[in-house]
């Protein structure tokens, strides 16, 4: 989530629990690319990085969802809505 807050596209290597999910979504919605962990080598992640970051598509739509959650409302409101509920 902090790649896309910052606009930048995710190079994902997914070791358990929710993160298989997570990866393949991302990679879904042209946010991410997903490699398998247990058989990348160095050379496969340098090359799968410099492909991610070449790609312009990619880029624009993280940037895109970069502005999207700039205007989602500060978390601060939800926090003071929850202390209010619980006094």
């Amino acid at each position: 989530m902090a790649t896309l807050a910052h606009g930048v596209p995710s190079l994902l290597l997914s070791l358990g629990a929710d993160q298989p999910h997570n990866a393949g979504r991302a990679a879904e919605l042209g946010l991410a690319a997903v490699l398998d962990a247990s058989t990348v080598g160095p050379a496969e992640v340098a090359s799968a990085a410099r492909e991610l970051l070449a790609d312009r598509a990619v880029r624009e739509r993280c940037r895109a969802v970069a502005g999207e959650l700039r205007a989602l409302p500060d978390t601060s409101l939800a926090v003071a809505a929850l202390e209010r509920a619980a006094s």
